[in-house]
C-alpha cells in the first residue's frame, strides 16, 4: 500500500470550514480589487488600456493571500492529516491472555536447539509480537504454579521474565499443568477480562489430556475442543 493511499484525515469534518472560508475570501478578494466599481461602467476592453501598472498591481502580495493561506493551512491542521491509521480505543481488542510455561529439568534438554525452554520462550516473544497491545500474563510451573507476571500490556517485561525463568528458582519439583490452569483461571477472573490460556510444554501424562481439556474449556468455554500439540 503507498503512502498516498495510506493518506487521510483524523478528523475529516473540520474540512467543511472550507467552504465558508472561501465564501470570505473571495469576498474580501473582490472588495480589494481597484477595478471593481470602473468595470461597471467603463468597457472591458476600454479600461484594460486605461488601467496603469497592471502587472505592478497583479504581483503585489496582497492581505487577503496570506489570510486565506494560514486559514486553509490551519483548517487543514485541525483535520488531523496522517499517514498511519490508529485504532480508536473504543474498538481494541479487550481480550486478555495468560501464557502458562512448563519450567522443569526435561526442559533444560537440547535435543531441540537452543534447548526446549529456550524455545519455548522464543515462541512466547513471537505471539506477544503477533498481538500487540493485549494484556497479557505469565505463570510458570513445574510442581506447583507461580504468577510470574499479573496482566501488562508491556510485551517486553514478559518475554524478559519468560527468559530468566529455570528449574532452579522453581520451588516445588514435579509437573502440574492443573495447577497452573487454575490459577490462570482465577486471574482471568480477577481481572473481569474474557480472555484465552496458552500452555507452552514439551509433554504431560496422557491421562491429563481428558481433565485439561475440562479445565480449559471452564476457562474459555468458547473453545468446543481444545487441542494439545508440543
Amino acid at each position: 500500500m503507498t503512502a498516498l493511499e495510506l493518506f487521510h484525515f483524523l478528523r475529516p469534518a473540520w474540512l467543511l470550514l472550507l467552504i465558508p472560508a472561501g465564501l470570505v475570501a473571495l469576498s474580501a478578494w473582490r472588495r480589494q480589487d481597484p477595478m471593481r466599481d470602473w468595470r461597471k461602467v467603463i468597457a472591458p476592453g476600454l479600461l484594460e488600456h486605461l488601467a496603469i501598472s497592471r502587472e505592478e498591481r497583479r504581483s503585489r502580495l496582497r492581505p487577503i493571500y496570506l489570510l486565506s493561506a494560514c486559514w486553509l493551512l490551519g483548517i487543514v491542521a485541525m483535520a488531523g492529516p496522517s499517514w498511519e491509521k490508529e485504532a480508536t480505543p473504543f474498538t481494541q481488542d479487550r481480550a486478555a491472555l495468560v501464557v502458562i510455561l512448563k519450567v522443569t529439568p526435561d526442559m533444560l534438554a537440547e535435543d531441540v536447539r537452543p534447548s526446549r525452554l529456550k524455545r519455548a520462550t522464543q515462541k512466547i516473544s513471537d505471539l506477544l509480537e503477533l498481538r500487540p497491545g493485549t494484556s497479557t500474563g505469565l505463570i510458570a510451573y513445574a510442581g506447583s504454579a507461580h504468577l510470574v507476571m499479573p496482566l501488562t500490556t508491556d510485551a517486553e517485561i514478559i518475554s524478559w521474565f519468560a527468559g530468566e525463568l529455570s528449574p532452579d528458582v522453581m520451588p516445588v519439583p514435579g509437573d502440574d499443568p492443573l495447577q497452573a490452569i487454575s490459577l490462570a483461571r482465577q486471574t482471568l477472573e480477577e481481572s473481569g477480562l474474557p480472555g484465552s490460556v496458552v500452555l507452552f510444554a514439551d509433554s504431560f501424562d496422557e491421562s491429563m489430556v481428558p481433565v485439561l481439556a475440562e479445565q480449559i474449556a471452564e476457562v474459555a468455554p468458547e473453545i468446543a475442543s481444545p487441542s494439545f500439540s508440543h
